[in-house]
């Protein structure tokens, strides 16, 4: 029989992913210390932990586990009733992760209203912080791997640093923030307009002018010294 549980003492968002937990918990009518020899389990304590308000947010791969092996141990009619819940489990950790993060209070993105590099830049920054800031690691596996998304890469995009290279690496990020090949196209959109505007292409233009002029010089340097040699 599962024992009741200590008080929670916690931020709002980080109790509602808590006492969702133990509810979960509750219903599959199982103790942590059953949940710990059930294959793929993790120590009692740590079972304790991951539905506790004591240290940081736990990871979501630890707390689906958690909720995945509830699911198992579950009666069928408690199973289904578990199952039902996992939306709510995703959103509880986002909105505990945000609030975490302290980024509670960013909109959700919304890439129809990217106009320029700038809106694109914070745009994904949002897109990530609304998927939980996941580990860049996750974030590149699901995007497609190293070769598509560098963690370098990623990390600098989601610190508002730069933007992705080419399409590719744009939509690799977008997938990897969990972003369906179903509801892409508003990004890619966006992304288009951005990179193919009047204003990024004369940016573009000055730029290859710039790196012509700096090679003529070079050239013209390599000769110069040539003919003093």
């Amino acid at each position: 029989m599962a024992r009741p549980e200590s008080p929670l003492s916690c931020p709002p968002q980080r109790y509602a992913l808590a006492r969702h937990l133990r509810e979960v918990r509750s219903v599959a009518g199982v103790t942590y210390a059953e949940m710990a020899e059930h294959f793929g389990g993790l120590p009692p304590a740590t079972m304790k932990r991951i539905a506790s308000d004591s240290g940081n947010v736990p990871k979501w791969s630890r707390v689906l586990r958690y909720f995945l092996i509830c699911m198992d141990l579950a009666s069928p009619e408690g199973s289904a009733l578990i199952r039902a819940t996992e939306d709510s489990l995703r959103k509880f950790w986002i909105a505990a992760r945000m609030e975490e993060r302290k980024v509670l209070h960013l909109p959700s993105p919304r890439p129809e209203f990217v106009h320029d590099k700038g809106d694109l830049s914070h745009a994904l920054y949002s897109l990530y912080e609304h998927r939980g800031a996941p580990p860049l690691r996750d974030l590149q596996t699901q995007g497609g791997g190293a070769a598509l998304l560098p963690l370098s890469t990623a990390a600098r995009i989601v610190n508002r640093q730069a933007l992705p290279v080419d399409t590719q690496q744009f939509k690799a990020f977008v997938k990897g923030c969990g972003v369906s090949e179903e509801n892409v196209k508003p990004w890619l959109d966006a992304w288009y307009k951005v990179i193919l505007s009047k204003e990024n292409r004369q940016l573009n233009a000055r730029q290859a002018m710039k790196m012509m002029e700096e090679l003529a010089r070079e050239v013209f340097e390599d000769e110069e010294a040539a003919k003093a040699s």
